[in-house]
């Protein structure tokens, strides 16, 4: 079996940057403004900041539209994958653990690669997971996988 690796897909594109940056500024802004606003008696100031998150909210609903539309018209394909290390990865003030699996996944038209996948699962039932075995995987077919293609 070939394993085909590739660099994961970076997210540090000049919008994602001016997001986080209106992200980080609409945080500090709205619930300064709300105390400000309290303090000083201006209620449009105070109901600024009551407004600001929402609007941003709504913006960043409204701009991330289009991606969900076009994930949700592609149908997901199913591959299986072999199941090469499991790993517990936080979770010690909860019953519930974070395990980090390693994978092997082999879709039926493209070359095998390897993936990790984190899920979260109470630990009454961790004993009962496989230490190898199959599993099934599935992803949106133009979704990149980074298996390098």
């Amino acid at each position: 079996m070939t394993i085909a690796t590739g660099a994961p897909p970076t997210r540090n594109t000049p919008a994602a940057v001016a997001s986080g940056f209106l992200m980080g500024g609409v945080i500090g802004a709205s619930p300064a403004a709300l105390v400000v606003g309290a303090v000083i008696e201006n209620a449009p100031l105070f109901v600024l900041g009551i407004v600001l998150p929402a609007v941003y909210g709504l913006l960043f609903f409204l701009a991330g539209a289009p991606r969900r539309a076009r994930e949700a018209a592609v149908a997901p394909r199913t591959a299986l994958a072999l199941v090469e290390s499991r790993e517990a990865v936080g979770g010690e003030a909860t019953s519930d653990v974070a395990v980090r699996f390693e994978l092997t996944v082999a879709p039926d038209d493209v070359p095998a690669y390897r993936r990790t996948a984190q899920r979260s699962r109470s630990t009454s039932t961790s004993s009962t997971w496989p230490t190898t075995g199959r599993a099934a995987s599935w992803w949106p077919s133009t979704r990149r996988t980074g298996r390098g293609g």
